[in-house]
């Protein structure tokens, strides 16, 4: 999900761990962007994503992190293709 308030809006992009309610936390971040870049010329953006499969518990804290932050990594970076494709 990317939202923005203008052509040009300067915001961030946020990994969620809400799967739930993702684009409710994003839309909630979008508009306290808004409100902060009110004054400047580029309007508020934020962008957001979740980890739709993650991987499967190993047990091992440090494997599970390790998998875990891969895979987000992962995600992040097919989001952006899709933002600049």
């Amino acid at each position: 999900v990317h939202l923005r308030f203008g052509f040009v809006a300067r915001g961030g992009l946020r990994w969620s761990d809400r799967r739930e309610d993702f684009r409710t936390e994003i839309l909630g971040l979008v508009k306290a962007q808004a409100v902060k870049n009110a004054v400047i010329v580029p309007g508020g953006a934020k962008g957001g994503f979740v980890v739709k499969n993650p991987p499967a518990p190993t047990g091992d804290p440090a494997v599970d992190r390790d998998a875990t932050r891969e895979e987000g990594v992962a995600c992040y970076r097919l989001f952006i293709a899709g933002l600049l494709d």
